[in-house]
């Protein structure tokens, strides 16, 4: 395992732990909104992890003259798993409203099928 992938995968997996503690554990309860709050970058790196564990994007990632698709790439990714935790916290925790970070998901999501589906099938 590459030691990118290890670091995200620990940083992304201690965060976790440490939400659900902050969210579940007697006397840290009255800390559940600070739980809330750093469960977010948790998945951003455990995305990260994800994506540097994919051969293909590995090498984009690598070579000079596509590293800035790469970036691309991680920041649409980050940004669809951001929306959907927002999401599934706004309406599992009963605000209706949050329904509407459906928008900001499909974009990110579908922003980085494009620009994915783009890199790994060039344009002859």
């Amino acid at each position: 395992m590459p030691s990118e992938v290890a670091l995200f995968l620990a940083l992304g997996v201690g965060i976790s732990v440490a939400s659900k503690l902050l969210q579940f554990v007697p006397g840290l309860h009255d800390q559940q909104w600070l739980g809330n709050v750093i469960v977010l970058p948790a998945g951003a790196f455990l995305m990260l992890a994800l994506l540097l564990a994919l051969p293909p994007y590995r090498e984009l990632q690598s070579a000079q003259a596509t590293r800035p698709t790469a970036l691309w790439l991680a920041a649409l990714a980050c940004a669809a798993m951001l929306s959907f935790q927002l999401l599934t916290m706004s309406v599992v925790g009963g605000r209706m409203q949050g329904i509407l970070f459906v928008v900001p998901l499909l974009g990110a999501a579908g922003g980085f099928a494009v620009l994915w589906l783009r890199t790994s099938n060039p344009p002859a």
